[in-house]
């Protein structure tokens, strides 16, 4: 492996941190093998997930205390009334693809969500659209050629 594949595999472990959705393509458009680009973007997400569970706690306080669900008006009427209706797995499945892994983790736990059950739904949510970018691209890099 040379000095280019090494760096590339930095890079795509930095991006995955945070933006999966960037991360992916952005490995495969490097010409990076798909099996790596899965092996180094899905546990980095994960990761980055993990991290934010040590690094939300005081803020989740803070809010709680603020914005408690008795305490609800206007647009946080909207955000509790979505997290009663996507719960858990929507919010773990989606997220990632939308808004990437922390955020998806941040908004989890300060709506109340437990953070072993958060991340796994997170976990399985990187891995469904890690696969689904990889499927992607493969065919359609194979039908443009």
């Amino acid at each position: 492996m040379d000095s280019a594949h090494i760096h590339g595999l930095l890079v795509l472990a930095f991006f995955s941190l945070g933006m999966l959705w960037v991360a992916v393509p952005m490995g495969l458009a490097m010409g990076l093998n798909p099996f790596m680009v899965a092996c180094i973007a899905v546990p980095c997400s994960i990761l980055g997930a993990a991290c934010v569970i040590v690094l939300i706690r005081p803020l989740r306080d803070w809010v709680r205390k603020r914005y408690s669900e008795r305490n609800k008006r206007g647009h946080l009427r909207l955000i509790f009334r979505v997290w009663r209706k996507a719960g858990l797995p929507g919010i773990g499945l989606l997220g990632p693809l939308l808004v990437g892994p922390p955020p998806t983790m941040a908004v989890g736990l300060l709506m109340g969500a437990k953070p072993a059950k958060l991340l796994a739904w997170t976990s399985a949510g990187i891995l469904l659209w890690t696969t689904f970018m990889e499927v992607s691209f493969f065919f359609g890099k194979t039908w443009f050629s």
